[in-house]
């Protein structure tokens, strides 16, 4: 058991200690980010809600079937005071985090072409750090309700990046570690109740 316990516990910090190199290796800061969605495309900008557990990173995927393995893109690393501005494809979409802890960091997200979404990178303290994923939304009593004013000054800011091609060699060297992650964060998932998912949902009426 001790030792189960204390390879789990090195998987998780390992993975949160390589997001944290990652952001510096495989992110680069955009100069002038694209802040509309392209033809065809979804905008999601994720920004990292708070400087909590600021020395750790949160590395995001996406992936259109959550129980396929094989197909998950990396959206890129989300630092202290980081934001990242991400075209993704429209439809059903499911993007998640390779934190620790008993948060659930999987988001469903339901996107329209033509839109832009925002979702929050949310740090949680903890014997081991980790990230969730929430929503930007207009219902009431949201975690993070949408404000106009608050996103327009994230439109200001300066503060936006993006991945290297290196990115894509560092998925492929990290590839079974991070598919063992979205099981993991999968399970947690199927094991909310209704109206738990309902709050890690991404909405097509959410998009503007």
């Amino acid at each position: 058991m001790i030792q189960k316990f204390a390879k789990c516990f090195c998987f998780l910090i390992g993975l949160l200690l390589a997001g944290h190199g990652v952001a510096q290796d495989r992110m680069v800061k955009v100069e002038k980010p694209v802040l509309t969605p392209q033809p065809d495309k979804a905008l999601v900008v994720f920004v990292r809600s708070s400087i909590v557990v600021g020395a750790y990173s949160a590395v995001i995927y996406d992936t259109v079937e959550s129980t396929k393995d094989g197909e998950e893109k990396v959206v890129g690393i989300v630092g202290s005071h980081a934001k990242i501005a991400y075209q993704a494809d429209p439809g059903k979409r499911w993007f998640f985090t390779t934190g620790g802890g008993g948060q659930a960091n999987h988001l469903l997200a339901n996107l329209v072409a033509g839109k832009t979404y925002y979702v929050m990178v949310k740090p949680h303290w903890g014997f081991i750090p980790s990230f969730s994923l929430r929503p930007v939304s207009r219902e009431v009593g949201a975690e993070y309700p949408f404000d106009q004013k608050e996103i327009d000054a994230w439109k200001t800011e300066e503060d936006y990046y993006e991945t290297t091609p290196d990115m894509e060699v560092w998925k492929k060297e990290n590839i079974e570690s991070i598919i063992e992650k979205k099981r993991d964060s999968l399970a947690r998932w199927q094991s909310l109740d209704a109206e738990q998912k309902d709050a890690l949902t991404l909405k097509e009426s959410e998009g503007h």
